[in-house]
């Protein structure tokens, strides 16, 4: 949908006598079509606090192609007021950190953003009172014949320093939100997990790479190297960004939190409760079943069947309800003594969504793998 044949001619790289040179003098309308599109695209979705951030960090994005799309209205005259400065770059780390933040905060309240910005108006300060023009989105240049103070001249360091430091806040906030989606969701999902805002810091690692050896040992155009790595960036975050949906429900749509402290018999009645509707009413066969499915069933919220099942019977929602899909396959298979249904069809029947997650729940809880078992019932 936001890929096109554009996407692709701008990546093509030609090979003339030995080194590569990159054909990309209109990557600033390519860049600014597709953001503008990506933004018409996002700002028509049902949105949630993470899509807006999302917005200006695209925004942020899109800078570097406006102003290289100014600079080629109005020449090159260097009084002209910038949009765009180096300070800019130090907004990706705060971004990601604040959009993984906002799709994961779960039950918690909401944050400040403010103090993610202090380093950036720094500098942006800094590099306002430098007449140096920098390239959009890219190094600092010419700053050594200028004598630049020390923050200026330390720029490069603390910018790999501040996105390193996100990166792995980052990475420490995932792994925590996949612990707490086991607390919350009986399935696994791209859009609850969010696999692909693992992979960012990566595709980061990839494009510096490719700018290093680009500049480095190739004849290319700085400006377009970073201009190229700024698109795929805008392209990746619109493709995926506008697919993902709300991880949790609104805080209103769900039972209410209790703060007291819950008494050990009525964290027994809960279980009771909670049993006789798995048994009774089959919730486990519903493939996309969440804890705030079955708070609504129960009314009981989602803190406090966390609690319980956590107290009572040491397991998460995830564990407690693929158990019961685990047994109802296994019951399934050996009424099924004629093999009439592959084991694929019973796991499905039973609740189970994904084959590759069917397979290694099987095979953690009875050691063996379901052909296997059904080969031992036989």
């Amino acid at each position: 949908m936001v890929f096109s044949d554009d996407f692709i001619s701008f990546c093509l790289v030609s090979v003339r006598l030995g080194h590569y040179t990159i054909n990309m003098e209109s990557l600033h309308i390519l860049g600014l079509s597709h953001i503008l599109f990506g933004l018409l695209l996002i700002g028509t979705k049902k949105k949630e606090r993470a899509d807006y951030l999302l917005l200006i960090w695209l925004v942020v994005l899109a800078m570097p192609f406006l102003q290289v799309f100014l600079d080629k209205l109005q020449g090159e005259d260097i009084r002209q007021i910038r949009l765009n400065n180096p300070a800019f770059s130090l907004l990706n780390g705060p971004f990601l950190y604040l959009y993984i933040r906002e799709l994961a905060k779960g039950d918690e309240i909401s944050h400040h953003y403010w103090p993610h910005l202090i380093l950036f108006l720094l500098y942006y300060f800094c590099f306002l009172i430098n007449p140096i023009v920098p390239i959009p989105g890219g190094p600092v240049v010419e700053l050594e014949r200028e004598k630049p103070g020390i923050l200026i001249r330390y720029f490069g360091a603390i910018s790999v320093l501040s996105y390193g430091v996100y990166i792995v806040v980052s990475l420490l906030l995932l792994h925590k939100h996949r612990e707490f989606v086991k607390e919350c969701y009986a399935y696994r999902k791209g859009e609850i997990t969010l696999i692909w805002i693992i992979l960012i810091p990566l595709l980061f690692a990839i494009l510096i790479l490719f700018l290093i050896l680009g500049e480095k040992f190739f004849a290319v155009d700085i400006l377009s190297l970073h201009l190229a790595v700024y698109l795929v960036l805008s392209l990746y975050l619109i493709f995926f960004g506008l697919r993902q949906k709300a991880v949790f429900p609104r805080q209103e749509k769900m039972i209410k939190e209790e703060s007291k402290p819950v008494e050990a018999d009525i964290l027994e009645e809960n279980l009771e409760q909670i049993i006789k509707l798995m048994e009774e009413g089959k919730l486990y066969r519903n493939p996309t079943l969440s804890v705030y499915d079955l708070a609504v069933k129960t009314g009981i919220s989602r803190h406090k069947i966390s609690t319980v099942l956590k107290e009572k019977l040491s397991v998460n929602f995830y564990q407690f309800i693929n158990d019961y899909r685990l047994k109802e396959v296994c019951l399934r298979i050996k009424e099924d003594g004629e093999n009439q249904k592959n084991i694929l069809e019973h796991a499905f029947d039973s609740g189970f969504n994904s084959k590759s997650s069917f397979n290694s729940l099987f095979k953690m809880k009875y050691d063996k793998t379901p052909s296997q078992y059904r080969k031992s019932i036989n």
